[in-house]
């Protein structure tokens, strides 16, 4: 045992000998973390830190804009009248474009968005 590890376990013992540890919750569960699917390891730590912060990666904050686009983009095409239309398509080549740039940015497959198709 290397001397910090025996100071380590001597600075506990003292502890539990004063009784810091006495009124710790008993039985509660460590909150689990909540890490996104396909985050590799040595982002985790780095994701942690953001989240405590409120803080998001500029990729994942660029993927909640283009979802909330595509969505009203969306909405817009179920109430399109015919000249709508080709102002849409237009709309839609340009998403496409957002979203080709965002999945060249993105960590993970997992994370990647596809591409709008012309009804």
């Amino acid at each position: 045992m290397s001397w910090w590890q025996r100071l380590a376990e001597e600075r506990i013992r003292q502890a539990q000998a004063e009784g810091a540890f006495d009124d710790l919750p008993v039985g509660v569960p460590l909150p689990e973390d909540d890490f996104p699917p396909g985050l590799p390891d040595e982002w985790r730590l780095a994701w942690k830190v953001l989240r405590n912060n409120d803080l998001v990666p500029s990729w994942l904050a660029k993927r909640r804009a283009l979802q909330a686009d595509v969505a009203a983009w969306r909405e817009a095409l179920n109430r399109a009248t015919g000249q709508d239309l080709p102002r849409l398509r237009r709309e839609m080549e340009a998403l496409n474009r957002r979203i080709r740039d965002y999945n060249l940015e993105a960590p993970h497959p997992v994370w990647q968005l596809l591409p709008l198709r012309w009804p």
